[in-house]
């Protein structure tokens, strides 16, 4: 019975989500064309491994990894990186994108498409308690622009009080910054469409999306950022607790042990 009640809770949340949805898009819709602003691409819903029709901030969660050999958000980069990328020319567009994958169905595959690398990332890094993003936009390919999906992190200069913003390429582990504007981070990414975590969903509703016309990244403009009501967002996800990265057992002290050859303990280190 109780199963029943949170399984009818659901669906009734997720409708209630979908309608506000509908009339959030229009309103969105509205303000681009009041502003003579051509349509941009912004995912707000995604299918995931099993087909299930997901709000993109649900694909999201805080993954705390420390521990488990990241100890820190450069670590968890590197990791990300190392995972197989099956590129999917339809990221961040409309049907045509391949579903995407939660971060635990991702590590469990060890393979999926840059969209899902960027939601791996930007989980690890809200585990560390960092102010992180999955940014959904375009970037330069060849002379030509292309959907993307990276993660923007944001902090504090310590020194001045001035917002630093940083754009990490999950497919890669490199990180650029994006405030102040590194010529490497204008040469590679062209434009912010929408901006998202576990809590929050932004969309770009200023003039001008590509970054060399210098967007304002003040989130909390609404002027500038479309967001989703919080109230809304939080019925649909319910505000479950943090997910721990699942349990990797620890290397054995070989030191309690009896004498075993080199090699095992490569082997063991390896499987890790």
């Amino acid at each position: 019975r109780e199963m029943n009640r949170c399984r009818s809770a659901k669906a009734q949340a997720a409708r209630r989500f979908f309608l506000y949805a509908k009339q959030w898009w229009t309103d969105y819709a509205h303000r681009l064309s009041a502003d003579n602003t051509p349509p941009r691409s912004v995912q707000l819903f995604a299918r995931d491994e099993a087909n299930e029709l997901r709000c993109a901030c649900s694909f999201i969660w805080p993954l705390r990894a420390t521990g488990r050999g990241l100890d820190s958000p450069r670590h968890c980069a590197r990791f990300v990186s190392l995972l197989a990328l099956e590129k999917d020319p339809g990221v961040g567009g409309s049907g045509d994108s391949q579903p995407w994958q939660t971060p635990l169905a991702f590590m469990a595959r060890r393979a999926g498409d840059v969209c899902d690398h960027a939601l791996l990332l930007c989980s690890l890094f809200l585990g560390f308690g960092l102010e992180a993003y999955v940014a959904l936009g375009e970037m330069r390919c060849d002379g030509q622009t292309q959907p993307h999906a990276w993660v923007l992190t944001f902090s504090t200069d310590e020194s001045t009080g001035n917002q630093k913003a940083a754009a990490w390429e999950s497919t890669t582990g490199r990180r650029t910054s994006l405030l102040p504007l590194d010529p490497e981070t204008a040469r590679r990414y062209d434009s912010i469409t929408a901006l998202f975590n576990h809590e929050i969903f932004l969309a770009n509703v200023q003039t001008s999306h590509l970054l060399v016309d210098g967007i304002s990244l003040d989130l909390d403009d609404d002027r500038l950022w479309k967001s989703i009501d919080s109230t809304e967002l939080g019925l649909l996800l319910g505000g479950g607790p943090q997910h721990p990265m699942p349990y990797i057992p620890a290397i054995a002290d070989i030191a309690l042990l009896p004498p075993i050859h080199p090699s095992a303990i490569d082997i063991e280190t390896e499987l890790r």
